[in-house]
């Protein structure tokens, strides 16, 4: 239903920053080199377009809080909903997935490459968890988002991007428990 949504009501805006996204993520990382080896660039970019991810988790979210009321009503096991809405986050970082992945023998290493894709995913799961668990404004669901990008640039200088990815994944799964 999310998808449907966004590909009939945000199709300009999903493709937009799906362009912006896979673009700059190929752009800045097509040019890595083994001498001159540093992603933190390429992740401050790779942040701004998670940032645009979440204002599509934010539109879907205003969806379903307005017409998909019902769909908390069906009885579908907790676990269940927190899996879909994994599998939506998951299809929605597919093609950063596919760019990674494509890139990840030649110009990056495979972890590098697998704490892009983690991290990317434990904060749409985290954004999501967020708008379930309270209803805010546009704007200061967007000044929490980059708090959140914030915190995750010094996961990145301070090299513990991957044990930041799991924190945010586990107060995801909380947040969305109690949320919900």
């Amino acid at each position: 239903i999310l998808w449907r949504y966004l590909l009939r009501h945000g199709k300009w805006m999903l493709a937009g920053i799906k362009l912006f996204s896979c673009g700059i993520l190929y752009a800045m990382l097509r040019t890595q080199t083994p001498e001159d080896y540093d992603l933190r660039l390429a992740y401050f970019i790779y942040s701004l377009a998670l940032f645009g991810h979440g204002l599509l988790l934010y539109r879907c979210r205003e969806l379903e809080a307005t017409r998909l009321l019902w769909y908390r009503a069906l009885p579908v096991p907790l676990f269940h909903r927190f899996i879909q809405l994994a599998f939506f986050c998951g299809l929605l970082l597919l093609p950063e997935m596919l760019t990674l992945g494509w890139l990840t023998p030649p110009p990056i290493r495979l972890t590098d490459s697998c704490s892009f894709i983690f991290s990317g995913y434990s904060v749409l799961l985290l954004l999501y968890s967020l708008l379930l668990a309270t209803s805010m404004p546009m704007d200061d669901y967007l000044k929490l988002c980059l708090v959140l990008f914030g915190i995750l640039y010094v996961g990145v200088l301070g090299s513990f991007l991957i044990v930041l990815s799991g924190f945010f994944l586990m107060t995801a799964l909380v947040l969305f428990k109690w949320g919900y």
